[in-house]
């Protein structure tokens, strides 16, 4: 039996949380021994990680926790800042300019004590979070390391060179998309032979009997109902998203856009719905156990992030077969297989709208889309595991 640990940040009600959760599940548990490591023992996700896993602790306290996952070195000033600590805020700021790539960390990280136990495997399954991947590479003794890549480089900005040093130490580098195993190996392509695609797990099947038990919307609207879900927060474009309804609503288009969700642009997006008068027009549900019955039901799929790699709520969409309209962000080409299975367009609200438009007044056109996603096969789980078992051995 293999000793296979997980180390992630959270597990917020996200899609990259609920990969991983897919991932656990799948793994039989006559063959691995699954530990799991989060900096924070938070999010909706908490109470679904299986009972064969064993949960381990970060030797960190939670102030230290928040700092190293607060959202990088800027976050991290301003919380210094507003505790009054003017030396620490100092001190990241000096890191920040000289290109600290953990500058949100304010600690000695060599005084981090090692990871008590000894794995066949240890997994980072965020590089997005520099802390962690050091963890990883540093910190935790293992036979292999294998590291997820669920973000691309290009539009978020994300200095991937500066983790070098750390990512020497891991065996394989998977990315959850083409695009991104494209940037990636363009980066790094003397770990081309060590880098491969590894799309995250989902089920058809469980997505479609979650769908079935799922209550959905509660309202009476007859009108064609959007449905976008994501976290509340600046990655996922909901300001384009309002701007996009208010030209929908110019157009004179009957519609609901509801969103399922929490985040911390909650408020934000609550007042500036409420200055366009989308009240009635733009809804924030909130998060549900059950997202799928939503899903099921809404006439049209819309995603107006700003930066994703192989978005999750796309790929559930797909599943249950509705029309999607996306911007161009990485893995919406392949997804989408460049635009016969849904609509992508530009990070721009009067796109957005005038595709949403499309796809409203085209039934032809919304037909089609749903008999060419009736026709794909995208269960991963099989794949999944050959990978995985083929890097261990």
């Amino acid at each position: 039996m293999k000793k296979i640990l997980f180390v992630s940040p959270h597990l917020i009600a996200g899609g990259v949380e609920r990969a991983l959760l897919n991932l656990i599940n799948i793994l039989p548990e006559e063959e691995y021994n699954i530990h799991l490591s989060l900096v924070h023992f938070n999010g909706k996700f908490l109470n679904q990680i299986p009972d064969k896993v064993i949960l381990k602790y970060f030797p960190i306290t939670k102030e230290q926790a928040f700092i190293l996952t607060c959202g990088g070195a800027k976050a991290t000033m301003k919380y210094h800042l507003k505790k009054k600590r003017m030396i620490k805020a100092f001190k990241v700021f000096i890191k920040k300019i000289f290109g600290d790539v953990i500058a949100e960390y304010n600690g000695n990280f060599k005084k981090l004590p090692v990871a008590e136990e000894v794995y066949d495997v240890a997994v980072c399954y965020h590089m997005h979070m520099p802390f962690i991947v050091k963890y990883v590479a540093e910190k935790v003794t293992a036979g292999k390391k294998f590291i997820f890549i669920h973000n691309d480089f290009l539009t978020t900005g994300f200095k991937v060179q500066k983790l070098t040093t750390p990512l020497k130490q891991f065996d394989n580098y998977f990315c959850v998309g083409q695009d991104i195993y494209n940037e990636f190996t363009e980066i790094f392509p003397k770990w081309k032979a060590k880098t491969s695609v590894f799309y995250n797990v989902i089920s058809t099947k469980k997505i479609h009997d979650t769908a079935n038990k799922g209550a959905g919307f509660l309202d009476e609207f007859s009108g064609t109902r959007i449905l976008t879900i994501g976290r509340l927060n600046a990655q996922k474009g909901f300001f384009l998203a309002i701007d996009a309804a208010e030209k929908l609503l110019e157009k004179q288009i009957n519609f609901r856009w509801y969103v399922l969700g929490e985040g911390e642009l909650k408020e934000e997006l609550l007042s500036l719905i409420k200055v366009k008068k989308l009240e009635k027009h733009f809804l924030l549900l909130g998060i549900t156990d059950n997202p799928y019955g939503f899903m099921k039901q809404c006439d049209i799929y819309a995603q107006t992030s700003l930066h994703e790699a192989y978005c999750t709520t796309i790929n559930e969409a797909r599943i249950l077969h509705k029309p999607i309209v996306t911007t161009d962000v990485a893995g919406a080409a392949e997804m989408l297989d460049n635009g016969k299975l849904g609509i992508i367009c530009q990070k721009d609200a009067t796109e957005i709208a005038e595709s949403i438009k499309l796809l409203i007044q085209n039934k032809k056109l919304r037909l089609e889309f749903t008999a060419n996603l009736q026709m794909l096969n995208i269960d991963t789980a099989d794949k999944a595991l050959e990978i995985l078992a083929k890097a261990i051995d």
